[in-house]
């Protein structure tokens, strides 16, 4: 029977280490991946000044949350990220509206399966 309850206590705390993480990373992406669609807005209305500061927020946002985010995954999808974060805001410099979409699409591309991965599922318990 003691078997049975360490069993049942080490799923239990793997549940809520999941769940843990899972809202680390939402709380994490979340402000990024509001931030993509006010800047590509302030973009396509021709105020680049504001699309710009936007996207500066948004890759602020995600540097600060690499350092966790470096323990639980891989890094080289958080420097693709971070990569395309920053083509974004070089996009933005040379005043290119497609690249600059194309660039936030595949970045919300990203931050949502990174959040999709790291939810809470049997996959992820298992």
């Amino acid at each position: 029977m003691k078997q049975f309850w360490a069993a049942a206590g080490l799923l239990c705390a793997m549940v809520i280490l999941l769940a843990v993480n899972s809202v680390r990373i939402d709380r994490i992406t979340a402000p990024v991946l509001e931030l993509l669609p006010c800047a590509e807005a302030a973009a396509e209305a021709g105020d680049w000044t504001r699309a710009e500061a936007l996207t500066r927020e948004a890759s602020a946002l995600w540097d600060e949350g690499t350092g966790y985010l470096r323990v639980v995954r891989s890094h080289r999808e958080l420097e693709e990220i971070s990569l395309l974060l920053s083509e974004s805001g070089a996009c933005l410099a040379s005043r290119d509206l497609t690249a600059f979409r194309s660039a936030n699409v595949r970045t919300a591309g990203l931050l949502r399966a990174l959040g999709d991965s790291e939810g809470l599922s049997w996959g992820n318990l298992l």
